[in-house]
């Protein structure tokens, strides 16, 4: 009883800790963040204007070609997001993509789609590819 005791303190002090080195950051970076996506997804939006939903999607993974982390993934999810919304539609550009919610599809396809640019599905392109799902199934 006593090791199951010290065991839960242990790991609720990490999560504590954990929590607190979050806040902390947040409170030094997010605002930076914020500012960086609005602008990437006003720059995004321009984008869009003068191409269609695939010029979108090349141009993100342009973006996040060396990028791994929050500070440059948020503001290409918005690139992206703001260049879908604003582009010319492209046949078929939905077709073959999965809802959210199909976990083992999305998996595939995200790999598949990362293999082709030679990325990490893992990484920033398969999160980046959340945009499409969400613009292809934006009830989902």
């Amino acid at each position: 009883m006593r090791m199951i005791l010290i065991i839960s303190g242990v790991l609720f002090a990490l999560l504590l800790g954990a929590g607190g080195v979050g806040y902390i950051w947040w409170r030094a970076s997010g605002e930076e963040l914020i500012e960086a996506a609005q602008q990437a997804r006003d720059e995004g939006r321009a984008l869009g204007e003068t191409t269609n939903n695939a010029g979108c999607v090349a141009s993100a993974m342009e973006r996040i070609a060396d990028c791994e982390g929050l500070r440059c993934e948020v503001p290409a999810q918005a690139f992206l997001a703001g260049c879908l919304a604003s582009s010319e539609a492209t046949p078929g550009f939905c077709t073959g993509v999965p809802r959210k919610r199909e976990i083992v599809e999305t998996v595939r396809w995200r790999a598949g789609i990362c293999d082709a640019e030679q990325l990490s599905a893992d990484g920033s392109c398969g999160r980046l590819l959340k945009a499409v799902q969400e613009f292809c199934f934006p009830d989902s």
